[in-house]
């Protein structure tokens, strides 16, 4: 059957009012823009908002501070420990020169010097790693406190954009600006804690096993610089 100009026209003149009704729509969504979709996951920039938050500034002022005075304390603590090991060392090493193991073992005299020096450097040793494990709980508790402080800003955020998940932008490779919450989490955090509490000093007494004193040196090592 063939198909008369006036259907083709009438074909023509729907399509051209179809075309008309689907610009018309177009327009009216480009002037009135949806609100953004909102993301199950959101992330956060926690390296730069460390950086930027005044909270944690001020904390690593206030670690300084604290550090040196435990750093102190710690010298004046072991100052006594130390002068007898260094004093004991420049006496040990004459006798030591060009003995063996095997002859300061024969000198029970000799042999009971070394193994009292080598507890010394022990003890030394053994202090000097306490108290760097003592500094490093310090650090990782006063940075616990603040994210503590932080923890509420983040909820409030995720709760405000509907987010069930907060990733760390270390963890990921790319992600849209849109989801990315750093700027507005430094912004409360700092509105919220420009300042950081007075850190608290973890002290560690539990650490690594020192050497056994029966293991003879021939030549003790001098005592560890702190």
């Amino acid at each position: 059957m063939r198909v008369t100009k006036s259907l083709i026209a009438a074909i023509a003149l729907a399509g051209g009012a179809i075309g008309a009704v689907g610009v018309g729509a177009a327009m009216a969504q480009t002037a009135t823009p949806a609100p953004a979709a909102q993301s199950v996951v959101v992330v956060l920039d926690l390296d730069r908002l460390r950086s930027q938050a005044t909270a944690w500034a001020d904390m690593q002022q206030k670690l300084k501070t604290l550090v040196d005075q435990k750093t102190n304390e710690f010298r004046t603590q072991n100052q006594a420990l130390a002068g007898q090991f260094e004093s004991e060392g420049r006496l040990l090493q004459p006798m030591l020169q060009g003995q063996t193991a095997q002859q300061v073992a024969a000198n029970p005299t000799l042999k009971t010097r070394v193994e009292s020096q080598i507890r010394r450097e022990n003890e030394l040793r053994q202090n000097q790693q306490l108290f760097e494990l003592s500094v490093k709980a310090t650090s990782q508790r006063a940075d616990q406190q603040l994210m503590q402080s932080l923890d509420p800003i983040i909820d409030q955020i995720m709760t405000q954009r509907g987010a069930l998940i907060v990733v760390d932008r270390s963890q990921i490779a790319k992600a849209r600006t849109s989801v990315d919450i750093t700027q507005d989490a430094v912004t409360r955090f700092n509105a919220a804690s420009p300042r950081a509490p007075a850190p608290v000093w973890v002290p560690v007494t539990v650490g690594p096993a020192p050497e056994a004193a029966g293991e003879t040196k021939a030549a003790p090592k001098a005592a560890p610089k702190k």
